[in-house]
């Protein structure tokens, strides 16, 4: 069985699922160019897998909640001609351009094609453009022959727009948790005798962007800083607000409680180890995985879907309306109750018996299998 797949780029945290997927199939992963100064860049190769870079044209709008990037990969029909895949496994909206080529491409050759999307944000309002865009973007979508959704909350938004729930697949996004966890042993074993502080601290790991909304996670730990001094907040990324955010830090005196990682290369757990919650503010998505999987509890508001399966209230806290004043009301909680919090950790760490790498890739695997078991019949 032929498998392609195309993505605008092949981001990091993907490769772990492309080398899963390519194991057992004649696969192909076709991709444009990067968007530079963005985080839609391709990871450095080599890559365990098969790859062919399109040459694309990159196209990016301003949107009132985000940019819309957009490649253009110019031959991709013909690639996939001679490729001659039997499934095209594709990026959602944000690659509807080149997912036109794809469905042009499955009809005329009766092959089968798979929409792997996020579907829609909750509570967040559609940009004019994306408005604009609707009519050609849904069509397509409502006639891929599966679907796979980031998360259960994105599955609603596919079957709100009339496709059925046994062609629905979800594939709850986490990162490569056996990676993870292998490393997690690693450092255990060369660092058993490492004892916590007394400190309570806080932790934000992502990239350091406007969406983010970390000024609210500064103001509120500035509050809480205030009357606790035994605390710290921790910040691990880079970005283009990281500047801004380092300064706005000096400007209000705290540079001895907040601390700046920078972006880490190499295994997290390195710096993350003795942190006690993760506090993600704005939009996200994978980085609540990566903290459960390293036993840190994650307090978050509306993330990309997938907090919604991750987090269970043994595990975390999900608060769709997340400000200054309720943040500080949950690090209080936290700090005052240490057996509540080790309890959360404790169930942080198990989240990954259930939402862990292999069974992300099962799901995938499931939809496959699934329009393939379709065009038998």
């Amino acid at each position: 069985m032929k498998l392609a797949v195309v993505y605008r780029v092949i981001q990091g945290w993907r490769v772990p699922v492309f080398e899963r997927l390519s194991q057992d199939k004649d696969f192909k992963v076709f991709y444009g160019c990067d968007f530079q100064n963005t985080k839609v860049v391709s990871a450095k190769g080599p890559f365990n897998f098969t790859t062919k870079k399109l040459h694309s044209i990159p196209l990016a709008y301003k949107k009132t909640n985000g940019n819309m990037l957009l490649p253009v990969s110019l031959g991709l029909f013909f690639e996939l001609v001679r490729f001659r895949p039997d499934v095209v496994l594709c990026e959602g909206a944000s690659n509807f351009i080149n997912n036109i080529s794809i469905f042009l491409y499955c009809k005329l050759f009766r092959k089968k094609m798979i929409q792997w999307g996020l579907g829609e944000i909750r509570g967040r309002k559609k940009s004019s453009i994306r408005k604009y865009l609707d009519p050609f973007i849904i069509p397509i979508e409502k006639r891929a022959d599966a679907i796979v959704a980031y998360s259960s909350e994105g599955s609603k938004y596919y079957k709100k727009i009339g496709i059925e729930e046994k062609n629905i697949f979800v594939a709850v996004n986490v990162v490569d948790t056996e990676k993870r966890q292998s490393e997690i042993e690693a450092f255990r074993k060369t660092h058993h005798n490492v004892h916590n502080s007394q400190v309570f601290k806080v932790l934000f790991v992502g990239a350091l962007e406007p969406n983010k909304n970390i000024d609210m996670l500064i103001n509120s730990f500035k509050s809480f800083n205030s009357l606790y001094r035994d605390t710290e907040l921790h910040i691990v990324g880079g970005g283009s607000d990281k500047l801004r955010l380092e300064q706005y830090v000096r400007q209000n005196e705290m540079y001895d409680s907040v601390i700046f990682h920078g972006k880490v290369d190499g295994a997290l757990i390195n710096v993350v180890h003795d942190k006690d919650v993760f506090v993600m503010p704005g939009l996200g998505g994978l980085a609540v995985s990566d903290m459960l999987c390293h036993g840190i509890p994650v307090i978050c508001g509306i993330g990309d879907g997938c907090e919604k399966d991750l987090i269970n209230g043994k595990n975390g806290i999900i608060d769709d309306e997340l400000n200054e004043l309720k943040l500080f009301e949950y690090l209080k909680d936290l700090k005052m109750n240490p057996e509540k919090l080790k309890s959360m950790k404790v169930n942080a760490s198990s989240t990954t018996e259930e939402h862990n790498i292999s069974n992300y890739v099962q799901q995938i695997n499931n939809a496959i299998e699934f329009v393939l078991e379709g065009k038998k019949n």
